[in-house]
């Protein structure tokens, strides 16, 4: 049984180390999802990607054994310098093995090349095979499509994303999905349909909120930050020479995100934050950017950051040794109470009934 889906996953924060799960896909009677993450902090770090059965019950003794490949699409603004990413295995599912991929499946120092808007999109085949050979019963619409076993035969071998089309379309005006057998149907042409006008309208409303800055389109909130940068830094793209609208328009994107994060208090960054800021960096530098004095600044965030480490960990030792004398204060304190007290006891005169 051969499916072939397209996951995509938007606002990848690329170095929290959490995991991501793309929306699921129904195949061989259970639902399946592709989950990505980044393995660290450092320029050496893996983005890593698996197949994996979505969360739920599964059938009695349900096993599978899957061969499937899931391919990285490129950013086409980067022309021939960059190709889709491609890996491929088998693997058996079962309730104790849920989860098959790739460890390291791309740098994280060249995932540039492979966003777009802000998202991955990966696509995902898939071959199941079940453990011992399985009589499938065709529903009745599909059979009715097919006049003989010869036919049904040649249909289910082209796939089944046709012949349920066909199937949803005269069979189940209701829009309920078919049997896995029959495939997604009609919901997934109508829900495509839906999604590629979507995508249209925010594209116009986009155009309406974006306003040309040196060959870059920018947000109307960006425009004054980028009219700035361009006039204190009138040479910082002569050297970029990508023609693709919208390479330009991420590149631009990470530059903003990158000043933005350096303004934040040394309170509020992390090591991490600067991590990332670096690579960052190095992805605009390599693009085209003239960022040397981008570069100094962060340099000088990261002298900062060390020198704050510094003085938190002298700061810390202080409060230590003063609360350490702080407990010596109150015990002397309270010995000094003492010892008041006793010496007034000592120096009360006796009374006249004392002395007789």
């Amino acid at each position: 049984m051969e499916k072939k889906v397209t996951c995509v996953f938007g606002n990848f924060p690329l170095y929290d180390t959490k995991k991501h799960y793309s929306s699921p896909f129904k195949l061989a009677g259970c639902n399946w999802c592709l989950v990505a993450v980044s393995n660290g902090y450092t320029k050496d770090s893996y983005l890593s990607v698996y197949l994996e059965l979505a969360p739920g019950p599964l059938p009695p003794r349900w096993r599978r054994n899957v061969k499937f490949s899931l391919t990285l699409e490129r950013n086409p603004g980067f022309g021939l310098c960059v190709s889709n990413k491609t890996l491929g295995r088998e693997g058996c599912f079962d309730a104790e093995n849920d989860s098959w991929g790739f460890e390291e499946f791309l740098p994280l120092s060249e995932l540039w090349g492979y966003v777009v808007n802000f998202e991955l999109s990966f696509i995902v085949e898939l071959d199941v095979f079940p453990e011992e050979p399985v009589k499938i019963i065709e529903p009745l619409s599909c059979r009715e499509r097919n006049q003989d076993d010869d036919d049904a035969s040649v249909t289910r071998s082209q796939g089944t994303d046709t012949s349920c089309q066909v199937a949803q379309n005269t069979e189940n005006p209701s829009n309920k999905i078919l049997d896995e057998t029959c495939g997604t149907g009609f919901n997934t042409v109508a829900s495509v349909t839906q999604t590629g006008n979507d995508v249209l309208k925010e594209e116009i409303q986009r155009l309406k909120e974006t306003m040309n800055v040196n060959g870059f389109e920018v947000s109307s909130s960006q425009v004054e930050s980028v009219r700035r940068i361009f006039e204190r830094h009138p040479d910082i793209a002569v050297e970029f020479h990508a023609k693709n609208q919208q390479l330009r328009n991420t590149c631009m994107n990470f530059l903003l995100s990158l000043i933005q994060t350096l303004c934040q208090s040394l309170e509020e960054l992390s090591n991490e934050d600067l991590v990332e800021a670096d690579i960052a960096l190095t992805y605009l530098k390599e693009a085209g950017f003239k960022v040397d004095w981008l570069e100094k600044k962060l340099d000088q965030m990261k002298d900062k950051k060390e020198n704050e480490q510094s003085v938190l960990a002298r700061l810390q030792e202080i409060e230590e040794n003063l609360k350490e004398l702080k407990q010596k204060c109150s015990d002397l304190d309270a010995l000094a109470g003492e010892g008041k007290a006793e010496l007034s006891a000592t120096r009360t005169a006796l009374s006249f009934d004392d002395l007789v």
